[in-house]
C-alpha cells in the first residue's frame, strides 16, 4: 500500500521582516531527501535569513513514493509555488554520488564515472558541483523526471541544482584551520564523516545507522583509517543533535576531543540565528558554496 504522501512540518522559524510581496528580492534554498526536506530564505548582500522550515516525510523504501511526497510539498506550500526568486538552490540527499578529483573530471564520461560507485537507471538525469578550494567535483544523479518537473515548476529562473555531500564539503572547507580534523554530520538515519588534514580533503563518506553504537564505530573506523591519533585528531559534531543531548553525552565519553561545530562561512545573518544552534542546519546553509 502506497504511503500518505503527506509531510509533517516539524520547525519554522520567520524573520519579522518577511514579505511575501518581495520574493523576487529573496533567494531559495531547499535540500530534499527521502526522510526530510528543509527550506531557507535569504535577503540581501548579506544573506539576511528569513526564513526556516524543516519537514519530515512517512517512512518509505521506494522512489516513486518519495517523489509523490515531495511533489505533494511543493503543490501545498504556498511559498514553493512561487516562480519569481531571484536565485534558486536545489540540493539532493541520495546514494547516486561520487567524488574525484577535478582535473580528472570530463563532462563526456560523468555517466560512466558514477556508474562505477552507483547503480544507475535508465531515467536518471546526471549532474556534477565543484566543492570548495579543493577542486573536487561531485558527480550525482536524480530522476530525469524530477529534473524535468522541476524545470516546469521553474520555467523562468535557471535552479542550481547540487548534493548534499558536495555542500557538506564546501561547508567544511569554509570552516577549516589547517589542523588534522574529523568533521561528523548527523542526520536522519545517517552519519557523514569528512576527513581534513591541512588544505586537503582525506575522506568523504556517509553510512547508515541502525543503532546508536554504530556512531561510536564508524568515527573510530575512520579515525583509525585516516592513521589519525585518538587523543588528538579534533572532531566537531553538526546537525541533527543538540549539544546537551543524550547523544552528545554519550559520544564524549569515546571520543574526548569531541565537539560542537560552527556554521559554514557564507553571508547569511539575522535575527532567526540566534535560535539555531550553530552546529544545525550546516547542509543547506552551505549549498551556496557549491559551483
Amino acid at each position: 500500500m502506497d504511503r500518505n504522501p503527506g509531510h509533517k512540518l516539524v520547525r519554522r522559524l520567520k524573520d519579522n521582516l518577511f514579505n511575501e510581496e518581495e520574493l523576487d528580492l529573496y533567494n531559495l534554498s531547499v535540500l530534499a531527501g527521502s526522510n526530510d526536506f528543509q527550506l531557507a530564505v535569504t535577503s540581501g548582500p548579506e544573506g539576511q535569513l528569513l526564513l526556516l522550515e524543516d519537514h519530515v516525510f512517512p517512512e518509505s523504501n521506494n522512489g516513486t513514493q518519495d517523489f509523490r511526497a515531495l511533489r505533494h510539498l511543493f503543490d501545498s506550500h504556498p511559498l514553493l509555488q512561487a516562480g519569481f526568486w531571484k536565485t534558486i538552490s536545489i540540493g539532493f540527499k541520495n546514494q547516486k554520488y561520487t567524488q574525484i578529483p577535478g582535473n580528472l573530471f570530463e563532462e563526456a564520461n560523468a555517466f560512466d564515472t558514477l556508474n562505477l560507485n552507483a547503480v544507475l537507471e535508465k531515467g536518471d538525469k546526471i549532474l556534477w558541483n565543484e566543492s570548495g578550494f579543493s577542486g573536487i567535483k561531485t558527480i550525482f544523479a536524480i530522476p530525469d523526471s524530477v529534473y524535468s518537473w522541476l524545470g516546469s515548476y521553474y520555467p523562468n529562473r535557471e535552479i542550481h541544482f547540487t548534493h548534499q555531500s558536495a555542500a557538506l564539503i564546501a561547508g567544511v572547507e569554509s570552516v577549516h584551520n589547517g589542523e588534522e580534523t574529523i568533521y561528523a554530520f548527523i542526520d536522519r538515519f545517517r552519519l557523514h564523516l569528512v576527513a581534513m588534514t591541512g588544505k586537503s580533503l582525506k575522506f568523504y563518506n556517509q553510512f547508515q545507522i541502525k543503532a546508536f553504537s554504530d556512531y561510536t564505530r564508524y568515527l573510530m573506523m575512520v579515525i583509525n583509517q585516516m592513521g589519525f591519533s585518538q587523543e588528538h585528531c579534533k572532531v566537531l559534531l553538526h546537525g541533527f543533535v543538540g549539544k546537551d543531548s543524550p547523544h552528545f553525552q554519550e559520544l564524549r565519553k569515546y571520543i574526548r576531543t569531541l565537539a560542537t561545530g560552527r556554521r559554514p562561512k557564507t553571508q547569511i545573518s539575522g535575527v532567526v540565528l540566534s535560535e539555531v544552534q550553530e552546529h544545525q542546519f550546516f547542509d543547506i546553509f552551505a549549498l551556496p558554496l557549491t559551483r
